[in-house]
């Protein structure tokens, strides 16, 4: 609820919402060690002992995230790297940093990220349920 008023009072331009840079260094860290300090050494074995297939797999979603961002921006007339963020996988938290850093037009990042983090909400489970059904017979 708060994103929703918070938004349209920003649209109407009734309340003009920015952070302060102190704050965002702040965010910036807390995010970083929040990530950091997920690595314990079985996950930093396993990460290595898959790492050929992980990149491949990496690379590849790179293109494909690529591809699709090319697609949009042409189809709308929106710059490549806003769309590139858009429609990478990722943390929203992650985007929103870096849609920040590059000057894209973090709204419309965040509001796609936004939408395929309630996408994969509402449809998640029934395609995982539909894909475990397909692999056990």
């Amino acid at each position: 609820m708060p994103l929703l008023i918070g938004g349209a009072l920003q649209l109407t331009g009734m309340l003009d919402i920015s952070m302060p840079a102190w704050l965002l260094a702040i965010a910036y860290g807390a995010i970083g060690c929040y990530i950091g300090l997920r690595f314990d050494r079985k996950t930093v074995l396993y990460v290595f002992k898959h790492l050929p297939a992980m990149i491949l797999g990496a690379v590849i979603l790179i293109l494909l995230c690529a591809c699709c961002a090319w697609l949009l921006a042409y189809a709308t007339g929106t710059d490549f790297l806003s769309m590139y963020l858009a429609t990478s996988p990722g943390g929203l938290d992650a985007m929103a940093i870096i849609a920040v850093e590059t000057h894209a037009d973090v709204g419309m990042v965040l509001a796609m990220q936004t939408l395929r983090l309630f996408g994969v909400i509402l449809t998640g489970a029934y395609f995982a349920k539909q894909i475990i059904r397909l692999t056990q017979n």
